[in-house]
């Protein structure tokens, strides 16, 4: 008997690890949150302090994003060939050490570097969510995903409030203790890190199948649940095993994918996923094979080169950067292939609106609360270094917004439990474009905080929506990999959203509220030509 992980974690049920595990992914988004949220603050304060520029403004926020950005390909690489508990470990190391290096920058510049390597950490924080799924039950995802983003809601509206008493109640350079203190929760996670597992879905892809299965034992104990008897194998070799004609053929092909003995290629040929061989396989190959063929093969260091430290000839350097640059290819060929091209291209642009329509809106509080009788057009120039900071009473109402993270979050699990994960996005895409478009309405700060309160209400339950189908479409040999590239088209559209919800909004309403509704009516259009439905849909293993 053989059993697959989807299997195995459906029978193991939601228990206590997943209530451990939950808390722990909730406080890796809860962590992100509050450096999401920080921007909305940081870069009005530093424009009144050192006299900065609209645009330069907005370069503050852009500059995070633009770690984001990277962040995101890079921990999802780190993420697919080493593990995701390894590559959200690094990140938060990483995001932790530039997060509290912000807090001492001595000038606009150099606060510009290290946010933007701050950013480079806190952008493997995507991976938690999806860490966490792979451990869930189906039917308990849309419900973990919406309690997930309640932590992310909470740690927004934890910065908020810090902002609230910092910025209200140090008079010189308060935004520095606001950096500092926002940065200590990272460390607190990189202690408590050692306690969680490594994913059973990325064990068992990569061949390691003995440590998946007792990854799924200690659950199966922590859980008080028996698990299979059976071999466990992945999805495809299932399928493949059910569907051959000769069970003796399949018995040899799933024995050797058990061993793990990748050097002899068993474990990748009976996956076919070629892109997933381990560092220097076929270096290894070649060396028992002892083949004279040195243009197909990474030559060895003799032992004279060895013993006076010799480095590796250009050839062989550059040969394994082509290998390394070829697998990354590969990887995102993947998502064009089988049927994969549609769904790839419609989640990059609903990622990169998701950005534009949460992060913007998240911008636009403060600059609307700073300015709430900015109507029409208002003319100006991109070197406006006009300082109105904001007063007690808008960090007040900005906690109120942030507040809409809470019913947001209701909403969209409901919807994605009765109607689907489409109609869910569709829906909820539409009630935000109709908030944004009351923006119009110039009726005052108390009005206006009530249909801000709408528009981060709706982005953010799209954006939990969006998360939760590109985790459940992409099958796991490239999950990690899909959701950082979406990642990356998202964190390019909140690369651009300051200077709209900052720079542009200095110009002129009518055109920047414009923008945020084409692009959320179009978003709401697009999530319903999406191929497939994922409600009830069980997680692949391999495409």
């Amino acid at each position: 008997d053989v059993y697959t992980v989807e299997e195995a974690v459906d029978k193991l049920g939601f228990g206590v690890f997943q209530v451990l595990l939950s808390m722990f992914a909730g406080s890796i988004w809860l962590v992100e949150a509050l450096e999401v949220m920080i921007l909305s603050i940081l870069s009005p304060a530093v424009k009144c302090q050192w006299n900065l520029s609209d645009v330069q403004e907005a370069t503050i926020t852009t500059v995070v994003f633009a770690g984001f950005l990277v962040g995101n390909s890079l921990w999802g690489i780190v993420a697919d060939k080493f593990g995701r508990k390894r590559a959200l470990l690094l990140s938060l190391v990483w995001g932790f050490v530039f997060g509290i290096a912000s807090a001492f920058s001595p000038n606009y510049y150099t606060l510009l570097l290290f946010r933007s390597l701050l950013g480079i950490g806190v952008g493997g924080g995507f991976l938690g969510p999806a860490y966490c799924i792979e451990f869930l039950p189906v039917w308990s995802r849309p419900m973990i995903v919406g309690l997930l983003q309640l932590c992310w809601a909470i740690g927004s509206i934890l910065e908020a409030l810090l902002a609230l008493v910092i910025m209200t109640s140090i008079n010189h350079e308060p935004w520095r203790w606001l950096l500092g203190i926002s940065a200590l929760p990272q460390m607190v996670l990189v202690v408590l890190f050692p306690l969680m597992p490594e994913s059973p879905r990325y064990l068992v892809v990569h061949g390691k199948v003995t440590e998946a299965t007792k990854v799924l034992m200690m659950i199966a104990k922590v859980n008080c649940k028996p698990l299979f008897s059976g071999r466990l194998v992945t999805q495809e070799e299932k399928e493949r095993m059910q569907q051959n004609r000769n069970p003796s053929k399949d018995i040899i092909k799933l024995s050797a994918t058990a061993s793990g003995d990748f050097s002899q290629g068993a474990g990748v040929e009976s996956r076919n996923v070629n892109y997933r061989t381990l560092p220097n396989m076929e270096e290894n190959k070649q060396t028992l094979s002892s083949s004279d063929n040195e243009s197909d093969s990474v030559p060895l260091l003799s032992s004279h080169e060895h013993t006076h430290g010799r480095t590796l000839s250009r050839s062989c350097v550059m040969r394994t950067i082509r290998d390394k640059m070829s697998k990354y290819y590969q990887w995102f060929l993947i998502l064009f292939k089988n049927g994969w091209w549609k769904s790839t291209l419609l989640l990059w642009y609903l990622w990169f609106s998701a950005s534009i329509i949460y992060y913007g809106g998240t911008l636009l509080t403060t600059t609307l609360l700073q300015h709430d009788e900015r109507c029409g057009l208002k003319g100006g120039n991109d070197n406006n270094t006009e300082c109105e900071p904001l007063s007690k009473s808008d960090y007040i109402r900005l906690v109120w917004t942030t507040c809409a993270e809470f019913p947001g979050t209701i909403w969209i699990i409901l919807l994605l439990l009765v109607i689907g994960r489409k109609k869910s996005m569709s829906l909820t895409l539409f009630a935000a474009a109709v908030c944004y478009g009351l923006l119009f309405l110039c009726l005052g700060k108390t009005i206006l905080t009530v249909f801000l309160f709408g528009v981060r209400g709706f982005a953010t339950g799209f954006f939990q929506s969006i998360i939760l189908y590109t985790s459940e479409v992409y099958p796991t040999t490239v999950r990690a990999f899909g959701l950082s590239i979406c990642s990356f088209s998202s964190h390019l559209g909140a690369m651009v959203s300051p200077y709209f919800a900052q720079a542009l909004m200095a110009r002129t309403t009518i055109v920047t509220i414009s923008i945020f509704i084409a692009c959320t009516a179009l978003a709401s259009i697009v999530s319903l030509l999406l191929p497939i439905e994922t409600k009830g849909r069980a997680m692949k293993d391999t495409g």
